[in-house]
Protein backbone atom coordinates (compact mmCIF):
# COMPACT_ATOMS: atom_id res chain seq x y z
CA UNK A 1 0.00 0.00 0.00
CA UNK A 2 2.91 2.60 0.36
CA UNK A 3 4.93 1.70 -2.65
CA UNK A 4 0.86 2.93 -4.21
CA UNK A 5 0.80 5.74 -2.64
CA UNK A 6 4.00 7.02 -3.33
CA UNK A 7 3.71 5.86 -7.39
CA UNK A 8 -0.37 7.10 -7.41
CA UNK A 9 1.46 10.38 -5.85
CA UNK A 10 4.53 10.55 -8.25
CA UNK A 11 1.34 9.93 -11.66
CA UNK A 12 -0.43 12.84 -10.08
CA UNK A 13 2.33 15.13 -9.72
CA UNK A 14 3.72 14.84 -13.46
CA UNK A 15 0.14 14.60 -14.46
CA UNK A 16 0.47 17.17 -17.71
CA UNK A 17 -2.37 18.73 -20.01
CA UNK A 18 -1.49 18.67 -22.74
CA UNK A 19 -0.16 14.80 -22.44
CA UNK A 20 3.16 15.91 -23.99
CA UNK A 21 3.99 18.93 -21.94
CA UNK A 22 5.65 17.43 -19.10
CA UNK A 23 7.50 19.85 -17.34
CA UNK A 24 10.71 19.42 -15.44
CA UNK A 25 13.43 16.47 -15.10
CA UNK A 26 12.06 15.89 -11.59
CA UNK A 27 8.36 14.98 -12.60
CA UNK A 28 9.77 12.84 -15.40
CA UNK A 29 12.64 10.73 -13.05
CA UNK A 30 9.06 10.33 -11.20
CA UNK A 31 7.55 8.62 -13.55
CA UNK A 32 10.27 6.23 -14.54
CA UNK A 33 11.00 5.56 -10.75
CA UNK A 34 7.16 4.64 -10.00
CA UNK A 35 6.90 2.19 -13.07
CA UNK A 36 10.42 0.60 -11.71
CA UNK A 37 9.12 0.29 -8.17
CA UNK A 38 5.15 -1.01 -9.01
CA UNK A 39 6.74 -3.96 -11.09
CA UNK A 40 7.66 -6.27 -8.61
CA UNK A 41 4.13 -6.25 -7.08
CA UNK A 42 2.08 -7.42 -10.64
CA UNK A 43 0.69 -10.26 -8.18
CA UNK A 44 -0.21 -8.24 -5.48
CA UNK A 45 -1.33 -5.42 -6.26
CA UNK A 46 -4.49 -3.62 -4.67
CA UNK A 47 -5.18 -1.00 -7.92
CA UNK A 48 -4.35 -3.28 -10.84
CA UNK A 49 -5.17 0.07 -12.92
CA UNK A 50 -2.65 2.07 -11.30
CA UNK A 51 0.64 -0.30 -13.13
CA UNK A 52 -1.00 0.11 -17.08
CA UNK A 53 -1.26 3.86 -15.85
CA UNK A 54 2.27 3.83 -14.83
CA UNK A 55 3.63 2.27 -18.18
CA UNK A 56 1.85 4.70 -19.97
CA UNK A 57 3.09 7.31 -18.57
CA UNK A 58 6.63 6.17 -18.55
CA UNK A 59 6.92 6.29 -22.08
CA UNK A 60 5.41 9.68 -21.90
CA UNK A 61 8.50 10.33 -20.13
CA UNK A 62 11.31 9.95 -22.85
CA UNK A 63 10.41 12.48 -25.16
CA UNK A 64 10.90 15.56 -22.37
CA UNK A 65 13.81 13.43 -20.58
CA UNK A 66 15.60 14.01 -24.19
CA UNK A 67 14.87 17.28 -24.53
CA UNK A 68 16.18 18.28 -20.71
CA UNK A 69 19.69 16.10 -21.96
CA UNK A 70 22.62 16.80 -24.21
CA UNK A 71 26.43 15.75 -24.30
CA UNK A 72 26.91 16.81 -20.32
CA UNK A 73 24.05 14.72 -19.47
CA UNK A 74 20.60 15.19 -17.85
CA UNK A 75 19.54 19.05 -16.61
CA UNK A 76 16.61 20.32 -14.53
CA UNK A 77 14.81 22.52 -17.29
CA UNK A 78 15.35 23.90 -20.73
CA UNK A 79 17.11 26.59 -19.37
CA UNK A 80 19.77 24.92 -17.12
CA UNK A 81 20.17 22.56 -20.67
CA UNK A 82 21.54 25.87 -22.32
CA UNK A 83 22.96 27.18 -19.73
CA UNK A 84 25.18 23.77 -19.38
CA UNK A 85 25.68 23.89 -23.09
CA UNK A 86 26.92 27.27 -23.17
CA UNK A 87 29.08 26.77 -20.11
CA UNK A 88 30.33 23.36 -20.42
CA UNK A 89 28.96 21.96 -16.67
CA UNK A 90 27.40 19.00 -15.82
CA UNK A 91 24.69 18.31 -13.37
CA UNK A 92 26.33 15.21 -11.91
CA UNK A 93 23.94 14.06 -9.32
CA UNK A 94 20.81 14.42 -11.42
CA UNK A 95 22.48 12.44 -14.20
CA UNK A 96 23.66 9.91 -11.91
CA UNK A 97 20.16 10.01 -10.09
CA UNK A 98 18.44 9.52 -13.55
CA UNK A 99 21.15 6.04 -14.47
CA UNK A 100 19.93 4.82 -11.56
CA UNK A 101 16.24 4.99 -11.71
CA UNK A 102 17.04 3.17 -15.76
CA UNK A 103 19.14 0.60 -13.86
CA UNK A 104 16.24 -0.47 -11.62
CA UNK A 105 13.90 -0.79 -14.39
CA UNK A 106 16.38 -3.16 -16.01
CA UNK A 107 17.06 -5.02 -12.83
CA UNK A 108 12.97 -5.28 -13.72
CA UNK A 109 13.68 -6.65 -16.94
CA UNK A 110 11.32 -4.09 -18.25
CA UNK A 111 14.58 -1.54 -19.53
CA UNK A 112 14.51 -3.10 -23.23
CA UNK A 113 11.44 -2.42 -24.13
CA UNK A 114 11.26 1.20 -23.69
CA UNK A 115 13.90 1.75 -26.53
CA UNK A 116 13.80 5.27 -25.69
CA UNK A 117 14.85 5.10 -22.34
CA UNK A 118 17.08 2.65 -23.43
CA UNK A 119 19.00 5.50 -25.91
CA UNK A 120 19.05 8.05 -22.83
CA UNK A 121 21.03 5.54 -20.68
CA UNK A 122 23.66 5.22 -23.41
CA UNK A 123 23.41 9.43 -24.02
CA UNK A 124 23.50 9.84 -20.06
CA UNK A 125 26.04 7.21 -19.32
CA UNK A 126 29.01 8.47 -22.04
CA UNK A 127 28.05 12.25 -20.56
CA UNK A 128 28.53 11.20 -16.81
CA UNK A 129 31.88 9.54 -17.44
CA UNK A 130 33.07 12.30 -19.77
CA UNK A 131 31.74 15.39 -17.23
CA UNK A 132 34.15 13.05 -14.21
CA UNK A 133 36.86 12.42 -16.21
CA UNK A 134 36.44 16.28 -17.20
CA UNK A 135 36.65 17.35 -13.22
CA UNK A 136 39.60 15.35 -12.75
CA UNK A 137 41.61 16.80 -15.50
CA UNK A 138 40.47 20.47 -14.70
CA UNK A 139 41.87 19.50 -11.17
CA UNK A 140 45.22 18.50 -11.96
CA UNK A 141 45.35 20.83 -14.67
CA UNK A 142 45.31 23.63 -11.17
CA UNK A 143 47.22 21.68 -9.07
CA UNK A 144 44.67 19.92 -7.29
CA UNK A 145 43.47 16.71 -6.55
CA UNK A 146 39.76 15.66 -7.17
CA UNK A 147 38.50 14.54 -4.42
CA UNK A 148 34.27 15.23 -5.09
CA UNK A 149 33.74 11.50 -3.62
CA UNK A 150 30.02 12.27 -2.45
CA UNK A 151 29.37 12.49 -6.56
CA UNK A 152 32.03 9.40 -6.59
CA UNK A 153 29.26 7.54 -4.47
CA UNK A 154 26.35 8.40 -6.78
CA UNK A 155 28.36 7.82 -10.37
CA UNK A 156 29.51 4.40 -8.98
CA UNK A 157 25.69 3.56 -8.48
CA UNK A 158 24.79 4.95 -11.58
CA UNK A 159 28.16 3.44 -13.73
CA UNK A 160 28.46 0.16 -12.12
CA UNK A 161 31.51 -0.37 -9.49
CA UNK A 162 33.70 -1.98 -12.66
CA UNK A 163 33.60 1.28 -14.69
CA UNK A 164 36.73 3.13 -15.34
CA UNK A 165 38.33 5.15 -18.00
CA UNK A 166 40.64 4.62 -20.63
CA UNK A 167 43.39 6.96 -19.11
CA UNK A 168 45.23 5.41 -16.14
CA UNK A 169 45.29 8.35 -14.16
CA UNK A 170 41.83 9.29 -14.22
CA UNK A 171 40.87 5.47 -13.56
CA UNK A 172 42.92 5.59 -10.24
CA UNK A 173 41.54 9.15 -9.42
CA UNK A 174 37.82 7.43 -10.12
CA UNK A 175 38.82 4.18 -8.76
CA UNK A 176 36.33 2.67 -6.36
CA UNK A 177 39.11 1.20 -4.12
CA UNK A 178 39.92 5.18 -4.05
CA UNK A 179 36.25 5.75 -2.73
CA UNK A 180 36.42 2.70 -0.16
CA UNK A 181 39.23 4.18 1.24
CA UNK A 182 37.85 7.74 1.52
CA UNK A 183 34.17 6.45 2.72
CA UNK A 184 34.71 7.94 6.11
CA UNK A 185 34.56 11.33 4.80
CA UNK A 186 31.22 10.84 3.08
CA UNK A 187 27.94 11.83 4.42
CA UNK A 188 25.58 9.15 5.58
CA UNK A 189 23.63 9.74 2.22
CA UNK A 190 27.24 8.74 0.33
CA UNK A 191 27.83 5.92 2.60
CA UNK A 192 24.51 4.43 2.06
CA UNK A 193 24.90 4.86 -1.63
CA UNK A 194 28.36 3.63 -1.45
CA UNK A 195 27.15 0.59 -0.09
CA UNK A 196 24.42 -0.45 -2.35
CA UNK A 197 26.61 0.28 -5.42
CA UNK A 198 29.13 -2.47 -4.01
CA UNK A 199 26.10 -4.93 -4.07
CA UNK A 200 24.73 -4.48 -7.25
CA UNK A 201 25.88 -5.84 -10.33
CA UNK A 202 29.78 -4.68 -10.86
CA UNK A 203 28.49 -3.59 -14.69
CA UNK A 204 24.79 -1.73 -15.54
CA UNK A 205 25.28 -4.36 -18.25
CA UNK A 206 24.87 -7.64 -15.77
CA UNK A 207 21.43 -5.83 -14.52
CA UNK A 208 18.61 -8.77 -15.06
CA UNK A 209 15.88 -9.48 -13.31
CA UNK A 210 16.58 -12.05 -10.46
CA UNK A 211 19.65 -10.67 -9.31
CA UNK A 212 20.85 -11.28 -5.95
CA UNK A 213 24.39 -10.88 -4.80
CA UNK A 214 26.04 -14.13 -3.42
CA UNK A 215 29.03 -12.50 -0.87
CA UNK A 216 29.01 -9.37 1.12
CA UNK A 217 32.70 -7.50 0.02
CA UNK A 218 34.38 -6.33 3.38
CA UNK A 219 33.91 -2.62 2.28
CA UNK A 220 30.15 -3.03 1.84
CA UNK A 221 30.05 -5.40 5.18
CA UNK A 222 31.89 -2.19 6.78
CA UNK A 223 29.44 0.60 6.14
CA UNK A 224 26.41 -1.76 6.29
CA UNK A 225 27.86 -1.89 10.07
CA UNK A 226 28.44 1.45 10.45
CA UNK A 227 24.50 2.32 8.81
CA UNK A 228 23.30 -0.25 11.20
CA UNK A 229 24.92 1.38 14.29
CA UNK A 230 22.97 4.66 12.93
CA UNK A 231 19.44 3.89 12.84
CA UNK A 232 17.71 5.26 15.48
CA UNK A 233 14.60 3.02 16.76
CA UNK A 234 11.44 5.19 17.72
CA UNK A 235 9.03 1.86 18.84
CA UNK A 236 7.91 0.52 15.88
CA UNK A 237 9.65 2.75 13.48
CA UNK A 238 13.26 3.48 12.47
CA UNK A 239 15.48 6.84 10.45
CA UNK A 240 19.41 7.14 10.00
CA UNK A 241 21.01 9.45 11.79
CA UNK A 242 23.14 12.32 9.52
CA UNK A 243 26.16 11.07 11.69
CA UNK A 244 27.62 9.06 14.40
CA UNK A 245 26.60 9.98 17.41
CA UNK A 246 23.72 12.41 16.28
CA UNK A 247 19.77 12.01 16.47
CA UNK A 248 19.34 14.24 13.84
CA UNK A 249 17.37 12.33 10.64
CA UNK A 250 19.53 11.93 7.17
CA UNK A 251 16.42 12.56 5.08
CA UNK A 252 14.52 10.43 2.91
CA UNK A 253 17.19 9.60 0.15
CA UNK A 254 20.10 8.46 2.60
CA UNK A 255 17.39 6.68 4.51
CA UNK A 256 16.19 5.02 0.87
CA UNK A 257 19.98 3.97 -0.23
CA UNK A 258 20.51 2.27 3.14
CA UNK A 259 17.23 0.27 2.98
CA UNK A 260 18.00 -1.16 -0.26
CA UNK A 261 21.46 -1.97 0.74
CA UNK A 262 20.42 -3.73 3.86
CA UNK A 263 17.69 -5.59 1.37
CA UNK A 264 20.68 -6.39 -0.80
CA UNK A 265 22.73 -7.83 2.08
CA UNK A 266 19.32 -9.67 3.05
CA UNK A 267 18.99 -11.28 -0.09
CA UNK A 268 22.50 -11.95 0.09
CA UNK A 269 22.08 -14.36 3.09
CA UNK A 270 19.55 -16.20 1.58
CA UNK A 271 22.46 -17.79 -1.32
CA UNK A 272 24.84 -18.30 1.35
CA UNK A 273 26.79 -15.43 2.46
CA UNK A 274 27.61 -14.58 5.83
CA UNK A 275 25.76 -11.57 6.95
CA UNK A 276 26.18 -10.89 10.71
CA UNK A 277 22.63 -10.74 12.62
CA UNK A 278 23.25 -7.54 13.54
CA UNK A 279 23.62 -5.59 10.63
CA UNK A 280 19.89 -6.34 9.61
CA UNK A 281 18.33 -6.13 13.02
CA UNK A 282 16.08 -3.34 12.59
CA UNK A 283 15.33 -2.85 8.61
CA UNK A 284 11.97 -3.96 9.27
CA UNK A 285 11.79 -1.06 11.72
CA UNK A 286 13.62 1.23 8.76
CA UNK A 287 10.91 0.10 6.63
CA UNK A 288 8.16 1.14 8.81
CA UNK A 289 9.97 4.76 9.36
CA UNK A 290 10.63 5.28 5.72
CA UNK A 291 6.79 4.27 4.55
CA UNK A 292 5.42 6.58 7.00
CA UNK A 293 7.77 10.10 6.25
CA UNK A 294 5.31 12.71 6.18
CA UNK A 295 7.32 14.51 3.40
CA UNK A 296 9.98 12.88 0.29
CA UNK A 297 9.77 16.12 -2.02
CA UNK A 298 12.54 14.64 -4.69
CA UNK A 299 12.98 11.55 -2.81
CA UNK A 300 9.70 10.09 -3.60
CA UNK A 301 10.96 7.73 -6.24
CA UNK A 302 13.75 6.40 -4.34
CA UNK A 303 11.68 5.54 -1.04
CA UNK A 304 9.61 3.54 -3.12
CA UNK A 305 12.25 1.46 -4.38
CA UNK A 306 13.40 0.52 -1.61
CA UNK A 307 10.48 -0.33 -0.02
CA UNK A 308 10.39 -2.69 -3.22
CA UNK A 309 13.65 -4.02 -2.69
CA UNK A 310 12.62 -4.67 1.26
CA UNK A 311 9.50 -6.61 0.08
CA UNK A 312 11.28 -8.43 -2.48
CA UNK A 313 13.85 -9.58 0.27
CA UNK A 314 11.35 -10.39 2.28
CA UNK A 315 8.94 -12.13 -0.40
CA UNK A 316 6.30 -9.97 0.53
CA UNK A 317 5.44 -8.40 -3.13
CA UNK A 318 2.14 -10.71 -2.86
CA UNK A 319 1.94 -11.65 1.12
CA UNK A 320 -0.58 -13.43 2.55
CA UNK A 321 -0.42 -13.77 6.11
CA UNK A 322 -3.98 -15.21 8.91
CA UNK A 323 -2.92 -13.94 12.05
CA UNK A 324 -5.12 -15.67 14.77
CA UNK A 325 -4.73 -14.40 18.76
CA UNK A 326 -5.33 -16.13 21.65
CA UNK A 327 -5.88 -14.76 25.31
CA UNK A 328 -5.10 -18.19 27.38
CA UNK A 329 -7.84 -20.79 25.55
CA UNK A 330 -9.96 -17.21 24.27
CA UNK A 331 -9.74 -16.55 20.67
CA UNK A 332 -9.82 -12.96 19.73
CA UNK A 333 -12.26 -11.52 19.17
CA UNK A 334 -13.95 -15.23 19.27
CA UNK A 335 -15.72 -16.95 22.26
CA UNK A 336 -13.89 -19.01 24.83
CA UNK A 337 -12.70 -22.55 23.68
CA UNK A 338 -9.79 -24.48 21.72
CA UNK A 339 -8.14 -23.05 18.60
CA UNK A 340 -9.24 -25.29 14.89
CA UNK A 341 -8.64 -25.02 11.66
CA UNK A 342 -11.88 -23.93 10.50
CA UNK A 343 -12.36 -20.88 12.71
CA UNK A 344 -11.57 -17.86 11.05
CA UNK A 345 -8.52 -15.94 11.62
CA UNK A 346 -8.37 -12.59 13.94
CA UNK A 347 -6.93 -10.61 11.15
CA UNK A 348 -5.57 -11.07 7.57
CA UNK A 349 -2.95 -9.41 5.91
CA UNK A 350 -2.24 -8.90 2.15
CA UNK A 351 -0.27 -6.62 0.65
CA UNK A 352 -2.93 -6.61 -2.14
CA UNK A 353 -5.01 -4.42 0.75
CA UNK A 354 -4.81 -1.94 2.69
CA UNK A 355 -3.77 -2.61 6.64
CA UNK A 356 -6.92 -4.17 8.76
CA UNK A 357 -8.13 -1.69 11.17
CA UNK A 358 -6.78 -2.25 15.08
CA UNK A 359 -8.77 -4.47 17.27
CA UNK A 360 -9.70 -3.01 20.50
CA UNK A 361 -10.82 -4.81 23.22
CA UNK A 362 -12.09 -3.47 26.93
CA UNK A 363 -10.09 -5.04 30.08
CA UNK A 364 -13.15 -5.95 31.21
CA UNK A 365 -13.59 -8.84 28.09
CA UNK A 366 -10.72 -10.52 28.63
CA UNK A 367 -10.61 -13.20 31.20
CA UNK A 368 -9.89 -12.59 35.03
CA UNK A 369 -5.96 -12.43 35.49
CA UNK A 370 -5.10 -12.68 32.05
CA UNK A 371 -2.99 -15.27 30.75
CA UNK A 372 -0.31 -15.16 28.43
CA UNK A 373 -0.80 -13.78 24.91
CA UNK A 374 -0.54 -15.80 21.81
CA UNK A 375 -0.02 -15.36 18.25
CA UNK A 376 -0.39 -17.96 15.63
CA UNK A 377 -0.03 -16.91 11.82
CA UNK A 378 -0.11 -19.12 8.18
CA UNK A 379 0.87 -17.93 4.77
CA UNK A 380 3.68 -16.51 3.43
CA UNK A 381 5.84 -12.78 3.62
CA UNK A 382 6.34 -10.52 6.55
CA UNK A 383 4.02 -8.67 8.56
CA UNK A 384 4.29 -6.84 11.71
CA UNK A 385 1.89 -5.91 14.70
CA UNK A 386 2.04 -4.43 17.83
CA UNK A 387 0.05 -4.23 21.29
CA UNK A 388 -0.76 -1.19 23.05
CA UNK A 389 -2.30 -0.56 25.92
CA UNK A 390 -4.44 2.70 27.39
CA UNK A 391 -5.25 2.61 30.57
CA UNK A 392 -5.42 5.06 34.17
CA UNK A 393 -3.15 4.22 36.59
CA UNK A 394 -4.43 3.01 39.67
CA UNK A 395 -1.93 5.20 41.90
CA UNK A 396 -0.69 8.28 40.87
CA UNK A 397 2.57 9.33 42.06
CA UNK A 398 2.40 12.26 44.45
CA UNK A 399 6.36 12.89 44.04
CA UNK A 400 7.86 12.89 40.85
CA UNK A 401 9.18 9.48 39.98
CA UNK A 402 13.05 9.24 38.82
CA UNK A 403 13.22 7.76 35.49
CA UNK A 404 17.20 7.57 35.28
CA UNK A 405 17.48 11.76 34.77
CA UNK A 406 17.53 13.90 37.73
CA UNK A 407 17.18 18.33 36.75
CA UNK A 408 17.58 20.28 39.69
CA UNK A 409 17.47 24.33 39.72
CA UNK A 410 19.22 26.30 42.10
CA UNK A 411 18.40 29.78 43.20
CA UNK A 412 21.83 31.43 45.47
CA UNK A 413 22.98 34.92 46.32
CA UNK A 414 25.45 36.31 44.16
CA UNK A 415 28.48 37.61 45.11
CA UNK A 416 29.96 40.48 42.58
CA UNK A 417 33.65 40.81 44.07
CA UNK A 418 33.64 36.31 43.16
CA UNK A 419 31.56 36.76 40.48
CA UNK A 420 29.86 33.35 41.63
CA UNK A 421 27.26 32.33 43.78
CA UNK A 422 27.52 32.29 47.54
CA UNK A 423 25.67 30.75 50.59
CA UNK A 424 22.71 28.49 51.00
CA UNK A 425 19.88 28.01 47.69
CA UNK A 426 17.53 30.36 48.87
CA UNK A 427 13.60 29.73 49.61
CA UNK A 428 12.85 34.03 49.02
CA UNK A 429 14.69 36.25 46.95
CA UNK A 430 14.32 39.94 48.22
CA UNK A 431 13.37 42.71 46.31
CA UNK A 432 16.45 44.05 44.51
CA UNK A 433 19.21 41.08 44.95
CA UNK A 434 20.98 39.91 42.63
CA UNK A 435 21.01 36.05 42.36
CA UNK A 436 22.67 33.48 40.42
CA UNK A 437 20.32 30.55 39.05
CA UNK A 438 22.16 27.06 38.70
CA UNK A 439 20.64 24.36 36.66
CA UNK A 440 22.23 20.84 37.26
CA UNK A 441 21.57 17.69 34.96
CA UNK A 442 22.48 14.62 36.26
CA UNK A 443 22.39 10.53 34.14
CA UNK A 444 22.93 7.61 35.19
CA UNK A 445 23.72 6.84 31.45
CA UNK A 446 25.67 9.32 28.76
CA UNK A 447 23.98 11.41 26.74
CA UNK A 448 24.09 13.02 23.92
CA UNK A 449 21.89 15.65 21.82
CA UNK A 450 19.98 16.37 25.06
CA UNK A 451 18.08 19.93 24.99
CA UNK A 452 17.07 20.92 28.47
CA UNK A 453 14.76 24.31 27.95
CA UNK A 454 14.93 25.89 32.11
CA UNK A 455 12.60 28.82 32.09
CA UNK A 456 13.26 31.80 34.02
CA UNK A 457 11.83 32.03 37.36
CA UNK A 458 8.89 33.52 38.24
CA UNK A 459 9.59 36.89 39.50
CA UNK A 460 13.42 37.41 38.18
CA UNK A 461 14.36 39.26 35.24
CA UNK A 462 17.60 38.12 33.31
CA UNK A 463 20.13 40.51 33.76
CA UNK A 464 23.29 41.00 30.92
CA UNK A 465 26.43 41.24 32.44
CA UNK A 466 28.00 43.10 29.77
CA UNK A 467 25.41 45.73 29.28
CA UNK A 468 25.05 49.19 31.48
CA UNK A 469 28.42 49.07 33.33
CA UNK A 470 28.38 45.36 34.61
CA UNK A 471 25.99 43.82 37.07
CA UNK A 472 26.28 47.42 39.74
CA UNK A 473 24.76 49.36 37.03
CA UNK A 474 22.39 46.53 36.36
CA UNK A 475 21.17 46.67 39.92
CA UNK A 476 20.48 50.45 40.57
CA UNK A 477 18.87 50.65 37.14
CA UNK A 478 16.10 48.04 37.34
CA UNK A 479 15.93 47.58 40.62
CA UNK A 480 16.56 43.59 40.77
CA UNK A 481 17.16 40.82 38.41
CA UNK A 482 18.98 37.35 38.45
CA UNK A 483 21.80 36.75 36.60
CA UNK A 484 21.69 32.92 34.68
CA UNK A 485 25.37 32.13 33.83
Amino acid sequence: PAVEAIASALLRAADPSPPDAIDGASACLGLVGAHAALLPYAAGRSVPSLGAAAALAVESAAAPLEQLSNQYGLHNGPSAASYAAEHRTCNTQLTALGLFLLRKLALAGRLRALPALAALRASWTKALAGCLEAEVAQAAARGHEWSDFSSLALARLALGTEWQPNDPVTAAALSTERLASSVDSLSASGKAAFALAMLLPGSPGADAPGFAPVDLPDAALAVLRYLASSLRVRGRSAYLAAASGSANDAGAAASSYALAAFAAARAAATRGATVPGEVTANIDKLANGLAAYSSHGGALPLVALALGDYDIATSSTDASVAITAFVGAKRLPGPLGPASASAAPTLKVTTAAPPPPPLALAWAALPPSPPPFLVLSSGHGEVSFALAVDFVPFDLFEEPVSRGLRVERVIRRHDAGLDGPVGPPLASVPLGAIVTVTVQLSSVDALHNLLVDAWLPAGLEAVDPNADGGLGASRSSRGGGGVVP
